[in-house]
């Protein structure tokens, strides 16, 4: 039971839609979406960067991810802070354009020192992986951090990391577990699979099975191999929870499932104290 420290954070992410009209303008256009494509056609920076975003999902427009990055170049040099991240997202990506590292830190430069806590994360990905700037640990972290404090869970867990094994700053488990508490409540699976081990040892917290398990819980409904893995140990030997076979065969096989040979061991030798009619409930069990 390991502690993940695989950066899952540390992925670039898709930009997220921002709120606009449910279609653009087609053969038939309605007043609202006309209205909508001349606002963004007039120079109007929200207008542009949420038609960005209707061309770069196929949102209510046929997908065109090369509109999308004009629309979000014209927002972008108004001072968008949005569309700086995700013009920074298509140029890192190279979607709609040819891949430019550098222009994609400039962007996201730009986005960041206006407080966008997406762009200060993805700015220090770059800074860690040394992509399209110099290498600077000590720079990602401040740009974690500064993420991190306006409650990016992502951020979070990647700070959580690092103050639990000390890389880049002091080691202090007590913070670790603060931040993947932080992260865990927004529903990040990794971090609520961490808090559970740490929970699970006493590591940065008094130990508490019982949080163990509702941690393991949470994750393992989310896919989490790992945490359902920790979950089906917990119920075969009844660890913070009453033991239960049928439960602990039903999370050995989601582990197995999604390719943990550990847990296909493990669900093998259960499988041997359990009756037909227990092997059907476990593995229907929702």
């Amino acid at each position: 039971m390991q502690i993940s420290t695989a950066l899952f954070a540390g992925l670039l992410l898709a930009a997220v839609p921002q709120c606009t009209p449910k279609s653009v303008a087609d053969e038939q256009p309605s007043t609202k979406s006309l209205t909508f494509v001349e606002l963004a056609e007039k120079g109007d920076a929200s207008a542009q960067r949420d038609l960005g975003v209707k061309y770069e999902y196929g949102d209510g427009v046929e997908k065109n991810e090369a509109e999308a990055v004009r629309w979000y170049t014209l927002a972008a040099k108004q001072g968008d802070s949005d569309a700086q991240y995700s013009l920074a997202l298509m140029y890192g990506d190279g979607r709609g354009v040819a891949r430019n590292d550098k222009e994609a830190v400039r962007l996201y430069r730009l986005s960041a020192d206006q407080g966008n806590m997406h762009s200060q994360y993805n700015l220090g990905v770059m800074y860690r992986d040394g992509r399209g700037v110099a290498k600077d640990d000590a720079e990602a972290v401040r740009l974690y951090k500064l993420s991190a404090d306006q409650g990016y869970d992502f951020a979070q867990f990647n700070m959580a990391i690092r103050y639990g094994n000390g890389r880049g700053v002091k080691k202090d488990e007590a913070e670790a577990a603060r931040l993947y508490r932080l992260a865990a409540d927004q529903g990040l699976a990794p971090a609520q699979y961490n808090l559970g081990v740490m929970n699970e040892h006493g590591i940065g917290v008094a130990r508490n099975h019982a949080e163990a398990v509702r941690l393991y819980l949470l994750a393992a409904k989310q896919g989490h191999s790992d945490a359902q893995y920790n979950l089906a140990l917990m119920y075969e030997y009844g660890e913070g929870v009453t033991k239960d076979y049928v439960q602990a065969y039903k999370w050995f096989n989601s582990a197995a499932e999604a390719g943990d040979k550990k847990a296909l061991a493990q669900r093998n030798e259960l499988k041997k104290l359990l009756t037909s009619e227990q092997i059907v409930e476990a593995t229907n069990a929702t």
